[in-house]
């Protein structure tokens, strides 16, 4: 059997072939599947077999588990509303951070169930990333975006503490995830450089990040953070948090491999609500700009669009894997 490409890239070593990965999570899958999309997002084998069902359908070198990102504001006490067609949203934060407990608390051992059965499900060596939130994000969703920038202009030293506490929430997640043979994708939307400028990054959203990479390898697991967005403003800081795998939308994918890491990414999710000719454009031009030294697995830039159409991701598949290649 060839070996995983994802897997061996994410190891330090030359894949045989390009890694391709449309990212995904339970809105598109559930979607594809045509499931109820809170089915999907509150049960952790419905979780789960959507999205192995749209993994085994495109064919992808790695997968990503992800339902949304209330989960972990949720388990704090906010309330969220769930929709028919649309991911669910905070529509009262928590008001409080505290310390979560990952097997018991909210749709967590939901998430950490639909690990475990894709981890069981996959060859080994194909890498199962499982998303959870980011340090600033879980501040902003748990205690709302207002409150927290108005501490981060009155009070910093408060709005960082924040921040922390929200680290040190998710250290035990870390280790859950680890535990069901998942990697840590930490997600940070919020902390985009369209949002914080580098001043506030490094401040608030640096230093939580930090912890969070060092807690996965502390568990001798490697570490991916993905960041929404235009990440140039603050990318050099981005670099210090070390993690080993870097999902990126618009960055410069050279200096994130320079700096040692893995880049996965490089394809427009806007494509895909084109057509066929426009993805496979997306695809080549993600190639023929990817970084030097095999430190890259194309993927989508972001997850793909709930509505996209499955025939799309099949083709950007295809496309990478038609592709000239020298390991």
């Amino acid at each position: 059997m060839t070996p995983n490409p994802a897997g061996a890239v994410l190891a330090g070593r030359r894949p045989e072939r390009l890694p391709v990965a449309p990212v995904f999570g339970a809105d598109h899958a559930a979607a594809r599947a045509g499931v109820p999309l809170r089915d999907a997002m509150t049960d952790g084998d419905r979780l789960a077999g959507v999205l192995l069902a749209a993994h085994e359908d495109y064919g992808g070198d790695l997968l990503v588990v992800f339902s949304d990102v209330t989960v972990e504001a949720e388990a704090m006490g906010a309330t969220v509303r769930f929709s028919p067609d649309l991911p669910p949203h905070v529509a009262e934060p928590a008001g409080e951070i505290r310390k979560l407990d990952p097997e018991r608390d909210g749709r967590l051992p939901v998430i950490l169930r639909a690990a475990a059965l894709a981890r069981a499900a996959l060859p080994p060596d194909l890498p199962v990333l499982v998303s959870l939130k980011g340090p600033f994000s879980l501040a902003v969703l748990a205690l709302g975006m207002d409150r927290l920038l108005a501490l981060a202009i009155e009070d910093p030293p408060k709005a960082r503490d924040a921040v922390l506490a929200a680290a040190e929430s998710q250290e035990a997640y870390v280790a859950a995830i680890v535990r069901r043979g998942g990697i840590p994708l930490i997600g940070d939307p919020f902390a985009s450089g369209s949002v914080l400028g580098p001043g506030h990054f490094e401040a608030l959203a640096l230093p939580g990040l930090a912890g969070l990479v060092f807690a996965a390898h502390r568990t001798g697991s490697p570490a991916a953070i993905h960041i929404c967005g235009d990440l140039r403003p603050v990318q050099r800081l981005v670099h210090r948090a070390g993690a080993d795998l870097l999902h990126l939308e618009q960055a410069d994918f050279a200096a994130a491999t320079a700096a040692g890491s893995v880049v996965l990414g490089g394809v427009p999710t806007d494509v895909f609500l084109r057509d066929e000719a426009a993805v496979r454009a997306a695809v080549r031009a993600a190639a023929n700009t990817a970084p030097p030294g095999h430190r890259f697995i194309l993927g989508t830039a972001c997850d793909l669009p709930t509505r996209a159409d499955p025939e799309l991701a099949r083709a950007m598949v295809d496309e990478a894997r038609r592709l000239p290649w020298s390991p």
